[in-house]
C-alpha cells in the first residue's frame, strides 16, 4: 500500500502485474467490513450477498464519520 491520500488509497501489486487502481477509503473499508462478515458467516443465496454489501458500506460510513472527528480534534 503506497499510503493514504486525502481519503483516497492507492494500492501497489506484490508481483510483476502493473495495477493502478484508486480506490476510495470507504470502499477500502467496506472490503475489510465485508471480509470480516463473510469469514464469520455461510452466505448461501444473492440477497444474503447484497445485504453483506449494504452493511459493509454502513460500517464504512461509521468508520469515515469517526475517522473525520478524531482528526479534527
Amino acid at each position: 500500500m503506497a499510503g493514504i491520500r486525502t481519503n483516497r488509497l492507492q494500492f501497489e501489486p506484490d508481483n510483476d502485474e502493473t495495477m493502478n487502481n484508486d480506490i476510495s477509503l470507504r470502499d477500502y473499508f467496506a472490503a475489510k467490513a465485508m471480509q470480516s462478515i463473510i469469514s464469520q458467516k455461510e452466505i448461501h443465496d444473492s440477497r444474503e450477498w447484497v445485504d453483506c454489501a449494504w452493511i459493509s458500506y454502513q460500517v464504512a460510513e461509521a468508520m469515515i464519520t469517526v475517522r473525520e472527528k478524531v482528526e479534527s480534534k
